[in-house]
């Protein structure tokens, strides 16, 4: 039980904090396309980036770019907290790999944010395109695949099929990567968390 509380606190952390991070990061990127919502986040937490330049025409990211992007390995930390609370719906060797996808989806982060300040945009690509976002790809495919599994056997657990159709619907509504993907994943492990029931109510 207290483990499963800690998980569920971990899980609604990270999804408040992906969603103003990330409106923040989609401001930054998409300028004045940006969603209306993370334009308005972004002018209460900085009203200079929210007027600033779209970073996506720039063939360098502004210092606030990196700023904030660098703080999404605290969402990796929470998301590390909330995915105890589906540890015990899931296999232990599914359990691993997700474990072990997190860690590259986590390096890969740390790559495009913090190392490609100073080695450029080729080590940014590839850190983001060829590390992070195939790992966070393959973690929303598992735990989906894990959900649907649960969800055939009317067993707990059945809530983590929903980590695919809500990482569509985070990354079209905040037009923004990884964060899109952080807080869908952030809301599936809170579902997973609270033990949602199977459609037995079992």
């Amino acid at each position: 039980m207290r483990t499963s509380r800690f998980a569920v606190l971990a899980a609604l952390a990270a999804a408040a904090a992906a969603l103003i991070l990330g409106g923040v990061q989609a401001t930054i990127w998409s300028g004045a396309a940006a969603p209306g919502f993370a334009r308005a986040i972004t002018r209460l937490i900085d009203p200079s980036v929210a007027s600033g330049p779209a970073v996506a025409g720039l063939t360098e990211p502004t210092a606030a770019y990196f700023r904030y992007g660098r703080l999404a390995i605290v969402l990796y930390a929470l998301l590390a907290g909330a995915a105890r609370g589906a540890w015990p719906v899931l296999a232990p060797r599914v359990r691993r790999l997700v474990q072990a996808l997190g860690g590259a989806a986590l390096a890969g982060d740390l790559g495009a944010y913090w190392l490609s300040a100073s080695a450029g945009p080729a080590v940014r690509r590839v850190a983001f395109l060829g590390v992070e976002l195939p790992a966070l790809g393959l973690i929303v495919l598992v735990l989906t695949a894990a959900g649907a599994r649960c969800l055939a056997r009317r067993e707990p657990g059945a809530g983590l099929v929903l980590a695919l159709p809500l990482t569509i619907v985070a990354t079209a509504t905040l037009r923004y990567l990884p964060h899109g993907a952080l807080l869908a994943l952030a809301v599936t492990l809170g579902l997973a968390a609270v033990r949602l029931p199977g459609p037995t109510g079992s």
